[in-house]
């Protein structure tokens, strides 16, 4: 009797032994952090450039993604098999700095403080980046209802989750020469999901909907720095060893459907917002430089090298559509 109530009922819940399916447009705003790039100097007597109070990061943009789901009801019982795959394309996001005022000069912000060939650390007359990220995930659930009521309905879901992310950054170093960086990072994960689906009945066939999904996953990842920099030319490139880590995820969202019946079709529409995230989901190596003595002068690098970790984060409206038959 739970499922015959579908024209009500959130995202199309399809009919014992029958299918429904759904598709989205998602238009996210990139919330991923450590995108700071570059910090401002002034000149101290007897100690040279010092990091100023300006600290810049990176454009964050909205971009375009989509989703699609099949559903299947089992004979029987208020439950059903969901398959949704989420995929953003490839996109970018990328600024400048060239400072102005009487001291135009920047330090870089993030990757590896530069050395020059007097022990000294250098300083750029323009910093550049540019981010690059690509995500698609595929989740498998159990969906089953928990309680159900004329205006209100839980399910809880469990299942497994299988998603990447990807992540370049281009960054150019202007002074004369100029220095370039390359950083790439891969994460390949896999783990239980669990979520909570609520549907309130606002007025008709007008309700509210609310999910909110969790995962722990046993994350793939793979890291790599390679740079072109003429004061070390046999320096090129950095190569992490494959590592697994557990990572955390969340997916909430939120917005309202206007579900109706036409024939032997249950039909939706649905508008709302979404959150997104990925905790330490991406990585970046930096180099730990600075001026190491070997008694007779400076050398250019001590060698130490470290991982950055940092949040895969995105944010924006999504519009589904779909149908139960």
């Amino acid at each position: 009797m739970l499922i015959m109530v579908c024209p009500l009922f959130a995202r199309p819940h399809p009919k014992p032994g029958r299918f429904a399916v759904a598709g989205e447009y998602l238009y996210f705003f990139n919330g991923s952090d450590q995108t700071y790039f570059a910090t401002e100097t002034r000149s101290v007597p007897n100690l040279g450039e010092m990091p100023n109070n300006s600290r810049y990061a990176n454009e964050q943009e909205w971009h375009s993604g989509y989703r699609a789901e099949l559903a299947y009801g089992f004979c029987f019982s208020p439950s059903q098999l969901q398959i949704r795959g989420t995929w953003i394309p490839q996109f970018s996001e990328s600024r400048t700095i060239t400072p102005t005022g009487t001291e135009p000069l920047l330090f870089p912000a993030q990757g590896q403080g530069i050395i020059d060939e007097a022990g000294e650390v250098a300083t750029f007359t323009s910093i550049s980046v540019t981010n690059t990220f690509t995500f698609y995930s595929i989740d498998a659930l159990y969906a089953h209802n928990i309680y159900c009521s004329p205006r209100f309905r839980l399910d809880l879901k469990e299942g497994l989750e299988c998603s990447n992310i990807s992540f370049t950054e281009h960054q150019t170093l202007v002074s004369s020469p100029n220095i370039t960086h390359k950083w790439n990072s891969r994460s390949q994960n896999i783990g239980p999901v669990f979520a909570l689906a609520s549907h309130l009945n606002l007025w008709r066939n007008l309700s509210f909907e609310f999910t909110g999904t969790g995962a722990v996953l046993a994350s793939r990842k793979s890291a790599s720095l390679s740079f072109v920099n003429p004061a070390l030319p046999e320096f090129s490139s950095l190569f992490d060893d494959h590592r697994w880590f557990v990572i955390p995820a969340c997916d909430l969202r939120a917005g309202l459907q206007y579900a109706f019946k036409i024939c032997r079709f249950c039909l939706n529409v649905e508008v709302g917002y979404e959150f997104l995230s990925y905790f330490r989901g991406l990585e970046r190596i930096s180099l730990n430089d600075g001026p190491n003595f070997d008694g007779v002068g400076a050398i250019i690098a001590t060698g130490f090298s470290r991982n950055d970790y940092f949040n895969f984060a995105m944010h924006g409206l999504y519009v589904q559509a779909g149908i139960a038959f």
